[in-house]
């Protein structure tokens, strides 16, 4: 009875002791868990705000999509579109059509961004509010005959509030985790707590940058006009394509004036090259085989002395 005591009892301290240290959270050694039990506590809790984070991002999604968003159905979320148009005209001056473009965007509160000029065409890319979209789609096809439009309209609304949830995620484990580095005091605790605040960081700045490009164009929609000068045909009312017989006309006087020039120059300079050629040439022929014949004497005289 007194052996099986003795080992019981020592059992009984032995888990007495463990719980009380547990309670005050120190080891059986007198210390608080060596120096990895503070880094333990601060990068359990990053974890935690990470999943926190995760799971916030997941129920804004569900929610989403019980509203509709994703799958098309009318809601009270404002939808996020973007509209783009390409519109070409055929105009009978390049540059009162290209000042009247430049003057409805400016009228519209928009701006070109880009313009290409040929001696035909030219192309322009215009920005103006979503709100006037259609206004300014109307205004470019009626400076000239419209030869062909179309309109595309994005539905960005599902990548733009699953982007913006994210993005507020991140800020709030931004802001925990910079509340974390404030407490930490082990050099290890500071590196492990910073490594995940970078990160964090530079998620939010490219989460932000691909923001800002949505925003600008579900505010700005981007127009493409094309105009260009009229052809030497034209079309009718009945379909039938018919020539321009006076642009013909002067294509063909055109032609023949340029042959004639080039007939007159060919015989300018003949008379002020070749004349003179031909003058050169019969007077070394008359020196020598001609009436004066001197290459001809000397070979007579070299026959006479054999």
């Amino acid at each position: 009875m007194r052996k099986t005591f003795v080992p019981v009892v020592f059992v009984f301290f032995a888990l007495f002791v463990s719980v009380s240290c547990s309670r005050d959270g120190r080891t059986a050694d007198g210390a608080y868990g060596g120096a990895a039990a503070p880094a333990a506590r601060t990068l359990s809790k990053a974890a935690v705000m990470r999943d926190s984070a995760a799971e916030m991002e997941a129920g804004f999604v569900e929610e989403m999509a019980g509203s509709g968003v994703s799958d098309g159905q009318s809601s009270s979320v404002e939808r996020k579109l973007v509209r783009n148009a390409s519109v070409s005209i055929e105009v009978k001056s390049l540059e009162e059509s290209l000042a009247s473009v430049e003057s409805l965007a400016e009228n519209l509160g928009g701006y070109v961004s880009n313009s290409n000029t040929s001696k035909t065409k030219v192309f322009m890319t215009l920005r103006v509010p979503a709100a006037r979209f259609d206004e300014a789609v109307s205004g470019a096809e009626s400076f000239g005959r419209l030869l062909s439009r179309s309109v595309s309209v994005d539905d960005v609304s599902e990548e733009y509030y699953d982007l913006d949830a994210r993005l507020q995620t991140r800020k709030i484990l931004r802001d925990k985790l910079s509340g974390y580095l404030k407490q930490a005091s082990a050099v290890e605790d500071l590196l492990a707590v910073e490594r995940q605040l970078n990160d964090v960081q530079s998620e939010i700045e490219s989460m932000e940058g691909r923001m800002r490009r949505l925003n600008d164009l579900i505010d700005l929609s981007t127009i493409s006009v094309t105009m260009q000068l009229p052809s030497y045909s034209d079309t009718s009312s009945s379909g039938l394509v018919l020539p321009d017989l006076s642009g013909k006309f002067r294509e063909t006087v055109s032609s023949i004036l340029k042959f004639f020039s080039s007939l007159a120059m060919t015989a300018i300079v003949f008379i002020v090259c070749g004349v003179p050629l031909v003058l050169v040439i019969g007077f070394f022929y008359w020196l020598s085989f001609g009436k004066l014949g001197l290459v001809k004497k000397f070979f007579a005289r070299l026959r006479g002395g054999k």
